[in-house]
């Protein structure tokens, strides 16, 4: 039987914060102006959907040169106009307290191709709309911060009263 490893910390669901990105703001852009608009340090998206005139993705692949054989393919970018299926991710900080997000979409294309993967900052433009709800954290703290064992820049939740340190 495998080890279950993990890191886990209990806070509590705080604001929602509820957004329409207008046509020609970048997704990435928009998302972490509207979290320093209100605040918000650490939370989640809950949902996101619309449409986009371009994307711009990465995805896992293989490569056995990596701690874990994989490592994220150079950004692809997917011209649009793209539907906008589903949306999740999390917002938190890095080790310089800047904001910055994890977020993984599902798009489709007018020949109905499904795209997805983890969205990259400059490139994801808002074709019609994007409708997002964000669930700020309380008692949370997400700090991306290099995973030893990974090789990744991930979040790492901690408690409010936790000092943040390496893991």
């Amino acid at each position: 039987m495998n080890d279950i490893r993990y890191s886990s910390v209990e806070g509590r669901s705080e604001r929602l914060v509820v957004v329409r990105l207008c046509p020609g703001v970048d997704l990435i852009e928009g998302l972490l102006e509207v979290c320093a608009a209100h605040r918000i340090q650490q939370g989640c998206v809950v949902t996101a959907l619309g449409s986009l005139s371009k994307a711009r993705l990465i995805y896992a692949v293989p490569d056995n040169s990596r701690k874990i054989g994989i490592k994220y393919c150079d950004p692809i970018e997917v011209e649009g106009p793209l539907e906008f299926l589903a949306a999740s991710g999390m917002v938190g900080m890095d080790e310089n307290q800047k904001r910055v997000t994890h977020l993984h979409a599902v798009l489709s294309d007018a020949q109905e191709r499904i795209y997805g993967g983890h969205l990259v900052d400059k490139g994801n433009i808002v074709l019609a709309t994007i409708e997002l709800v964000i669930q700020e954290f309380d008692g949370i703290k997400l700090l991306k911060v290099e995973d030893r064992e990974t090789g990744f820049n991930l979040f790492v939740p901690k408690s409010d009263c936790d000092s943040i340190g390496s893991n």
